[in-house]
């Protein structure tokens, strides 16, 4: 990284999280940000249009790379965003902002980069497991939408190579009769019955309808559940204060699906360098300073993730953590730029 300071953002389906990163001259934190902004995107029409604003605001500060990681995925060095419509293409940007260099990473892709530069303050340890130095890593983050990714330690390198995925996209499989009856209800109104579609902001949303609809059903045909349709914000509040059976029973179940989609993409990537769960919504979940029932969450997802199989002894060394510090996906993209591979 040359004494400019690189432009690195985290591009999501609610929120862009853009900053300056240099190199900090310690081991930790390995890159320093600032000049740091978070914005809404829904403030604004175009991906161009909240890059704009982030350049606006810091000045005149000299910036000649950028690496931008953004929830869609890459190909032929653009990136469209499903969730906004939002399109990134390199050449663009070069021509509209004067990089000289731009690089268009997914969201997941950068997060996972920068998982090695993360210390014990930035996550929380559910289960410890055993540990491996140069061991394989996997994320999986639910936010507003899904996303996987894994990295593998190359030795020719002296790095990790991170292969990233679009796991969100792939097929909802229930393990329980309860998941299959949710499963059947996705079906209803939608044709395809994606991870996404339950392990997400709106997927939350999706299990709590579930449950109340069914209730509702059952008690009293005639009430509508319009009146009580909840945001995935407002059903992890509920949930953490005990103050809505329903809330309390979606997050629960939402938990449990979140751990068996975390130990499939353990069996299928063997991460003795730690699972990680990332995205907005894990922290809200877990984070022992707002939740009443972290104990029960933690219980929850382990039983299902270490649910009985040929392999649990293999399930119970995996380490596992929950990512609370937002510049992940920022020093991943900063370390990318400094690796200058392409």
């Amino acid at each position: 990284m040359s004494t400019l300071p690189v432009l690195v953002a985290d591009i999501g389906g609610t929120k862009s999280l853009f900053a300056l990163a240099k190199k900090s001259g310690a081991p930790y934190p390995h890159y320093q940000l600032y000049e740091k902004r978070l914005y809404n995107n829904e403030q604004f029409s175009s991906g161009y249009a909240v890059l704009s604003e982030y350049l606006k605001s810091i000045g005149n500060i000299a910036i000649h790379n950028g690496v931008l990681g953004i929830a869609g995925h890459v190909q032929a060095n653009s990136v469209y965003m499903t969730t906004l419509k939002w399109q990134f293409d390199e050449a663009q940007l070069k021509n509209d902002f004067g990089f000289r260099k731009i690089n268009l990473l997914n969201d997941l892709e950068a997060m996972t980069m920068g998982v090695p530069f993360l210390n014990n303050t930035d996550y929380i340890e559910i289960q410890k497991g055993v540990r491996q130095q140069k061991g394989n890593i996997c994320l999986v983050a639910a936010g507003t939408g899904l996303g996987e990714a894994s990295s593998v330690y190359c030795e020719q390198i002296q790095d990790y190579h991170v292969i990233p995925g679009e796991g969100g996209q792939a097929g909802f499989s229930p393990v329980t009769i309860e998941q299959s009856e949710l499963w059947n209800y996705i079906l209803k109104t939608e044709p395809y019955a994606s991870l996404e579609s339950l392990l997400s902001g709106p997927g939350l949303v999706n299990i709590y309808k579930y449950l109340v609809e069914n209730s509702r059903v059952a008690e009293n045909p005639s009430v509508s559940i319009v009146e009580k349709n909840l945001t995935a914000k407002e059903i992890t509040t509920r949930s953490n204060s005990g103050e809505d059976e329903y809330c309390i029973k979606a997050v629960d179940l939402f938990v449990s699906i979140y751990a068996n989609e975390a130990r499939n993409l353990a069996f299928r990537t063997l991460p003795y360098g730690g699972l990680y769960l990332g995205g907005g919504i894990a922290p809200k979940i877990f984070d022992t300073r707002n939740s009443t029932r972290y104990l029960e969450y933690v219980t929850n997802f382990l039983q299902m993730f270490l649910k009985k199989s040929k392999m649990s002894n293999f399930l119970e060394n995996i380490p596992v953590y929950i990512i609370t510090n937002e510049n992940s996906a920022l020093y991943g993209a900063a370390a990318f730029n400094e690796t200058d591979i392409k």
